[in-house]
């Protein structure tokens, strides 16, 4: 039960990870996907086809245009054709929002996708946790990658 984990003294830490699952473990009900977004990594690719091809709702940077981000409550919103929550996951003081706004308890989203990993944490609970996942690219190849999308 959620009353049981504690974290031990002197790990303090690890507090924020406490709020993922471990991916050994049953899934719950109140889990949420999470999908930790390394850039030039491929990570465009998994949003476009869960979104697109999956039809999941995805929260993102994407669900706070056209004045979204100043919404009171959380909702579901369409841009081109996908469902977005109206939150910014890709920024701290969205995080904070979408924390605010009680996104993990809300049910709303399919999956979550953030490059912060630490931070995101706050977003889960212990009824609500986070199951991560990412995708790597060689290290190299995104080096070079990242090169070119800054300097060209």
């Amino acid at each position: 039960t959620p009353e049981e984990e504690v974290i031990e003294e002197g790990k303090e830490f690890l507090q924020p990870f406490r709020y993922f699952a471990d991916s050994t473990t049953h899934r719950h009900t109140g889990d949420s996907n999470f999908f930790f977004h390394i850039p030039r990594s491929g990570g465009g690719t998994i949003k476009e086809i869960a979104g697109r091809c999956l039809g999941k709702t995805l929260v993102s940077e994407v669900g706070v245009g056209e004045g979204h981000d100043q919404d009171v409550a959380l909702q579901k919103v369409e841009v081109d054709g996908v469902e977005y929550v109206n939150v910014d996951t890709t920024s701290i003081d969205g995080l904070h929002r979408a924390a605010n706004l009680g996104l993990a308890a809300s049910d709303l989203s399919d999956l979550i996708s953030s490059s912060y990993f630490g931070e995101v944490g706050m977003l889960f609970d212990l009824e609500h946790k986070g199951r991560a996942f990412t995708i790597m690219r060689e290290p190299i190849e995104r080096a070079v990658s990242m090169y070119y999308h800054v300097t060209v």
